[in-house]
């Protein structure tokens, strides 16, 4: 940066005195501003999968798409302060788009060791999700929850938790709240991680808020637990979600009355050694309960099995199969009572 200061006739001493104070002063801020840049982060995704795919009626079809593309960048300023943002672009058909995924402030609490305070966009922790697969666990499906939130978590070496507010879609004000509670401990030659959680309106979820309904009803909360234990390279992880109570036939009606929601899953993954490249082999099992909900956007299968392998081909880049088949609801619950397979092949990059 160059200052240039002109003097002209008739000026006093004072005068250059205080332009080159003023031109010390900004040298000075110049040099601070320089030494206050961020450390900048950039990640990325890029995710394309071919599939082919039945439905409950026999018909198929298949498709090679574009399924995700992510982009993010975390600005560090110091051991306290950082900033993330997330862009997301996700294949939805007519409905694509880029989005701003996640836009986070964090801050550190050095008042209190291991505390931190997060406002902004983001998935709060209510659910853990975990996978080894390509397709999201049904426990995603219907508990994953984006909002605009303040969120103050705490961490130590063997338990960790996070509170949260904010105003959601099911109301005008700011009164929605979650909790999560978490332990890591060592069960012989087996690392545990035990979690359990609460948000007092699942109603807020990404998948129940296409359910108009459901945004202009009564809230209802949820309750979540999971476990994953880690025996060398075996991984075992289980998720439960559930709905607090029933939500209001006008809501969600399954079966004649208010639906309770819920949705279980089991997953196994074992990480082979000795390979020329790294491989991964998962199954696992899942299911729901009361999470149909015709021509509208709660059809959750009954039953859903799936096993799959990924491949390291390089080190950022991952080669993935798998297979799934689903069981719809009986006829009586709004279902068909049939069964649908699906293969995915995805190719994944990551930096």
């Amino acid at each position: 940066m160059k200052s240039e200061i002109i003097m002209r006739g008739g000026q006093n001493k004072l005068a250059r005195g205080v332009a080159l104070a003023l031109g010390g002063a900004l040298a000075v801020t110049v040099t601070s501003a320089q030494a206050q840049m961020p450390e900048l982060t950039w990640s990325g995704l890029l995710e394309i999968e071919a599939n082919w795919a039945e439905d409950y009626e026999g018909g198929s079809g298949s498709d090679l798409n574009l399924a995700t593309v992510e982009l993010g960048l975390e600005a560090r300023f110091n051991e306290l302060l950082s900033a993330r943002v997330l862009l997301l672009y996700e294949d939805d058909g007519e409905d694509s788009e880029v989005e701003v995924d996640e836009a986070v402030i964090s801050l550190g609490l050095p008042a209190m060791p291991g505390a931190y305070l997060e406002v902004g966009r983001q998935y709060v922790p209510f659910g853990r999700f975990e996978t080894a697969l390509v397709s999201d666990p049904l426990a995603l499906e219907l508990a994953e929850t984006r909002e605009t939130a303040a969120l103050l978590g705490w961490e130590s070496d063997q338990f960790y938790g996070a509170a949260w507010v904010f105003s959601g879609d099911t109301r005008d004000n700011l009164n929605g709240v979650g909790l999560n509670l978490g332990m890591l401990f060592d069960a012989g030659p087996v690392e545990m991680d035990l979690g359990v959680a609460y948000t007092s309106t699942l109603g807020d979820s990404d998948t129940l808020q296409e359910v108009e309904a459901v945004v202009e009803g009564k809230r209802v909360g949820g309750y979540n637990a999971y476990v994953t234990a880690v025996h060398g390279p075996f991984t075992l992880a289980a998720e439960y979600v559930v709905a607090e109570k029933r939500f209001d036939a006008g809501q969600l009606e399954f079966n004649g009355k208010g639906a309770r929601p819920s949705v279980w899953g089991v997953e196994l993954a074992w990480e082979l050694d000795g390979l020329q490249r790294p491989v991964t082999l998962a199954a696992a099992a899942q299911g729901s309960s009361e999470a149909f909900i015709e021509e509208d956007a709660l059809e959750l299968p009954r039953y859903r099995y799936l096993a799959g392998v990924s491949v390291a081909l390089m080190d950022q880049l991952s080669l993935s199969f798998e297979y799934s088949h689903d069981r719809d609801y009986r006829e009586r619950h709004g279902g068909t009572g049939d069964s649908a397979n699906a293969f995915v092949v995805q190719l994944a990059a990551e930096f």
